[in-house]
């Protein structure tokens, strides 16, 4: 199971798609980011019907900030970890900066499509929405603890080692991420948490 800033297995009925509270029972997370992990499948193998040669630019259109760090093996290598770290209900895992900003590209494709698709296909896609828009916004909010891949990386790099950690920017992978390199096959692992990773209330 994979860890997100608020659980999307628990909180599977959140409304965080629906623009009008209430009206109708929204998406569950969980079922959004499966659905779009599991188009990945799909895509890759529209990229694999091209030449070679038209790899890259496919890579750098499809996911326009984890282009900058990976190439095609990798992209698809960690959507697998993160399907089955998705799918595993025996283990918790946490996920590090290359994991989210891959997540963050795909989800926000998926909710683009989803967005700009008639009233019609919309039910089809997601049938709990009836045809309302998704509120992307709203669910990286609710389920990502920050977007610092999303920062360019002369405003990363010119923030303190303190203004960092002021913002919540304290994961190691995260330098990498946003200045171009590569993940080392330790990082893209998910890492298995040793304890339950949300807070209980009694």
């Amino acid at each position: 199971m994979l860890t997100f800033k608020s659980d999307i297995y628990e909180n599977a009925n959140l409304k965080f798609l629906a623009w009008v509270p209430g009206d109708p029972p929204g998406l569950p997370p969980y079922k959004f980011i499966q659905n779009s992990l599991n188009e990945e499948t799909e895509l890759f193998a529209i990229v694999e019907r091209h030449p070679k040669e038209y790899w890259t630019e496919d890579i750098r259109s499809f996911f326009p900030k984890a282009h900058y760090f990976s190439n095609y093996n990798i992209l698809k290598q960690m959507v697998h970890i993160l399907q089955e770290g998705l799918e595993d209900a025996s283990h918790w895992y946490h996920m590090n900066t290359y994991h989210f900003c891959l997540l963050y590209d795909l989800l926000n494709r998926n909710a683009y499509n989803y967005n700009h698709d008639n009233r019609d296909e919309r039910r089809k896609a997601y049938p709990e929405l009836q045809g309302q828009a998704m509120k992307f916004d709203s669910f990286v909010k609710n389920y990502f603890f920050n977007t610092v891949f999303l920062l360019e990386e002369d405003n990363y790099n010119g923030l303190s080692a303190k203004q960092k950690i002021q913002l919540g920017y304290t994961c190691p992978c995260q330098f990498g991420v946003i200045n171009g390199l590569q993940p080392c096959p330790e990082e893209m692992q998910l890492k298995e948490s040793k304890d339950y990773p949300y807070t209980v209330f009694v």
